[in-house]
């Protein structure tokens, strides 16, 4: 169940350079979480020779809320490369994010090495990368999430303080 509105405002014709499309909401929700926030795709350069468009993602006050009142609320900073090729397209991200999560506890986190997500992943009904490290630091503790060397599969390896266990998301 979804209500509100997602207000998207283009600076031009995304396929050149310096255009970008921000995002708002108005009242917007989605199972009852409220959604806030604005988020902002630029632009920022393309190489037809390589077949490459480059991209900035930022999250300014970003904030789900439950039906408890308890919130998420995060800003983030990413760039993504995104190829096309012959067996489709490749994106390579790399970033920033920091925010609070619903128990108060603030986080921050970046990407080790960069995350990747396939368009063949993608079409078997992969939708997390297929490799890449992404880091979390929370309360002191230090968290990886190691998404694999290229296999499209739901496995990660997530590294805490004092051990590692392997995850397969649904």
């Amino acid at each position: 169940t979804r209500k509100g509105k997602v207000i998207l405002d283009y600076t031009g014709n995304f396929l050149f350079p310096g255009a970008s499309v921000t995002t708002t909401f108005d009242g917007y929700e989605v199972e009852g979480l409220k959604v806030e926030g604005r988020r902002k795709i630029t632009n920022t350069g393309i190489d037809l020779i390589n077949s490459k468009v480059n991209l900035t993602v930022e999250v300014n006050n970003g904030k789900v809320t439950w039906p408890d009142n308890t919130f998420v609320s995060f800003n983030s900073e990413q760039v993504r490369q995104v190829s096309l090729g012959s067996q489709g397209y490749q994106i390579e991200i790399t970033g920033t994010a920091n925010g609070k999560g619903r128990a108060g506890a603030n986080f921050n986190s970046s990407t080790i090495s960069p995350l990747t997500v396939t368009q063949d992943c993608v079409d078997s009904g992969v939708l997390i990368p297929s490799s890449g490290v992404l880091g979390f630091v929370s309360g002191g503790a230090e968290v990886r999430i190691d998404y694999g060397t290229g296999a499209c599969d739901k496995t990660v390896i997530l590294t805490y303080p004092g051990g590692s266990k392997e995850i397969t998301f649904d």
